[in-house]
């Protein structure tokens, strides 16, 4: 596999791909004519970083480190999980019930 990242590229790429993962949200959602509330306030910048806070794995440490990689690296095997708020579960949650209905335009 290829050299593991530093922590701020790591934090970086996160967030590229937090941002990605809810422009899809977002986008599913307006596909379901709900208006969700915008939860992304401002642009986002490489130059503020911030720390995911969860569980991290066991082999993540500064010991292993091996330096930054290139912004093309592929990062393969990454979950990352996002709480929703009760509007987005509700119109989540309305959007797989009529995705059921053979009469409902969604």
């Amino acid at each position: 596999m290829g050299r593991m990242m530093t922590c701020s590229c790591r934090r970086v790429s996160l967030l590229r791909i937090a941002a990605f993962a809810s422009l899809l949200f977002l986008a599913a959602i307006s596909r379901a004519q709900v208006m969700p509330q915008d939860r992304i306030l401002a642009s986002i910048s490489d130059s503020e970083v911030r720390q995911l806070k969860g569980n991290v794995h066991p082999l993540a440490r500064a010991e292993f480190d091996r330096g930054r990689v290139a912004d093309s690296t592929s990062l393969s095997r990454i979950t990352m999980f996002f709480r929703l708020s009760p509007s987005q579960q509700a119109a989540l949650s309305r959007l797989l019930s009529e995705q059921q209905d053979r009469y409902s335009p969604n």
